[in-house]
């Protein structure tokens, strides 16, 4: 009998090098890997609908959070429309630009 759901799906993430080589020391402490936790969280989510974990950090006020949100949903709506995004040598360009633009304003 064929199941209706793939037993298997690849997720490809993109996290700093250092803060996943530490979890991972936490982990293996606990008998755990990333799929492990990575699977639970998904099934956490899917159970209670929510995030199981408090989105509240003292640099963020949570007034910003609808922003957030809704810049989250135009790139993954972008992503899915096929926008592959900025490389950092660009980002970095627009940001210079930005700055030089800014300077020139405020020296008047």
């Amino acid at each position: 009998m064929q199941t209706k759901y793939p037993r298997t799906a690849n997720v490809n993430i993109r996290v700093n090098p250092k803060v996943k080589e530490d979890a991972e020391e936490v982990l293996d402490e606990i008998g755990l890997n990333l799929s492990d936790v990575f699977n639970l969280l998904l099934n956490q989510i899917r159970l209670t609908r929510s995030i199981p974990f408090e989105l509240q950090s003292d640099e963020i006020d949570p007034k910003f959070y609808p922003q957030i949100l809704e810049g989250l949903r135009q790139a993954e709506e972008n992503r899915k429309n096929g926008f592959k995004g900025y490389t950092p040598e660009e980002v970095i360009a627009s940001m210079d630009k930005i700055i030089e633009e800014a300077e020139i304003i405020l020296k008047f």
